[in-house]
């Protein structure tokens, strides 16, 4: 019966406890004034390049465009800029959209990964 007893008061002080921190580390002020971070759209249209792959041209844009580029594949593969680490599943009825925003200058191919057909080039120049 004792020990019963204890171990009743042993978890009500621990319930007690746990709870307690919980409160205390909700409401404690890490002393970060920073405001939250937000992404933002570009602030206007020629900030966005759009383009629909494969195609025969490169793709045009400058550094700090948001990029979108629609993949349309009749087989099942995955489309991919493997220089800029992004890439999207396509196949017959499933277009995919590579969206990225360009962070450096350069040429960048777009290929199909498991076919290894190139479907397009991503050229970025510099601002």
């Amino acid at each position: 019966m004792l020990a019963r007893r204890l171990l009743l008061l042993l978890s009500i002080l621990l319930l007690t406890a746990a709870l307690s921190s919980a409160l205390t580390a909700s409401s404690r002020d890490d002393g970060d004034d920073a405001p939250p971070l937000r992404l933002t759209p570009p602030t206007s249209p020629d900030d966005r390049v759009t383009a629909n792959l494969p195609a025969e041209r490169a793709v045009r844009a400058r550094v700090g465009d948001v990029v979108v580029l629609r993949v349309r594949s009749a087989d099942a593969d995955r489309a991919e800029i493997r220089g800029l680490g992004v890439d999207v599943a396509v196949g017959s009825g499933l277009d995919g959209e590579l969206l990225l925003v360009a962070d450096r200058p350069g040429r960048f191919p777009v290929t199909l990964r498991y076919s290894g057909r190139e479907i397009g080039t991503l050229a970025v120049a510099d601002r």
